[in-house]
Formats: C-alpha cells, structure tokens, sequence
C-alpha cells in the first residue's frame, strides 16, 4: 500500500497574519518611542537656548550694571509691564509666547557681545489652540531709560507641565499641550 506524505514547505495564511500583526504592534511600539524622543530633544534645544540667554544676561548685567533694555527706548520709562520683545535672529522678524512679539535690534546688539551667535527658537510648538515659537523678553522694572533692573524671559516646551521641566526654577505654567516656561529675575 503506498501512503502518500504530507509536505509542509510553507507557512499557513494564519501564521502569516500573525507575524504581519506582530511586526505592526512592534512599529507603532518604536514609532511612538521616536516621537517623544524627538519632543523631548526639541525640548532640551529649547531650555538650551533660554539657558544661553539667561548667562548671556546676567554676563551683561554683570558688566553694566543693568539688564538689556529690552522694548524700552531712550526717554522712555518702561517699568511696570514689560514690554516684550523677540530674542535671537528670528527667520519671521517675531516669534509669538503670549502673543506677537517682533524682534528688537537694540536689545540683540546689546547681547551679542555675550552670545554672538544669537541663538533663535524657531521650531514651533503647535497645539489645538495655538502655535507658539521663539523666546520672549521684557524689562519689568526701570529706573529709566537704559536702566532695565529685572527682567522675565518667556518660552515654550512641548508636553504638559507634569510631563517637562524648565530650564533655572523656571515658573512652568501649563497651557493645554504645551507649557509656558517663565523665568524671572524679580
């Protein structure tokens, strides 16, 4: 009697699936690990920046006795408020915290004897309401023109404030999907 063998030289159409299936959960799994390593460099990019800024500052402050002036021009009392400017070679002349700010040439030039390069925050932190770039500068306290005594420096990372830390004891206030990191010399 001749019994005839079965030859199994190939994978079954289930077998197939699941390795298919497998391969799938094993790229959304490294998918979603390369993304929040992107956020989370783009991040230290960010507090980097500030950081710059911040030693920039306090090197001229150092040296002249006050901070950069920030939004205040000769004659101008600008304590109070600050008025908010655009730090660093911004592509778009602005950059947008809070809101709008155009870039300030005289506070720039100020710097750029302690940070030549004039690093700019020009990767945008998007979220459903808003996109938000750059890093914002104010003068909050004068004693006149050219005297700026305190000042707030303002920025914005990716992630809720649980989820991302700022740079210097930075105040982190939490705005949906991103947070708004403010640092402050008052």
């Amino acid at each position: 009697m001749y019994m005839q063998t079965k030859n199994n030289k190939g994978f079954t159409l289930v077998e197939l699936l699941m390795v298919v299936a497998i391969i799938s959960i094993i790229a959304s799994i490294v998918i979603a690990v390369l993304n929040s390593a992107r956020d989370n460099a783009r991040n230290v990019n960010r507090n980097e920046t500030a950081r710059q800024y911040i030693i920039a500052m306090g090197i001229y402050q150092n040296t002249h006795g006050v901070y950069p002036t920030g939004g205040c021009s000769v004659g101008a009392n600008c304590g109070g408020d600050a008025v908010w400017v655009c730090l660093g070679d911004q592509p778009s002349n602005s950059c947008d915290v809070f809101e709008p700010h155009t870039e300030n040439s005289t506070t720039n030039a100020q710097l750029a004897e302690f940070i030549p390069a004039l690093p700019a925050l020009t990767d945008p932190v998007v979220t459903t309401a808003k996109t938000f770039t750059g890093l914002a500068y104010g003068c909050t306290e004068d004693t006149g023109p050219e005297a700026c005594k305190s000042y707030r420096m303002s920025w914005v990372l990716e992630g809720s404030a649980d989820e991302v830390e700022c740079y210097g004891g930075a105040t982190e206030i939490d705005a949906t999907a991103a947070t708004i990191c403010t640092f402050s010399t008052e």
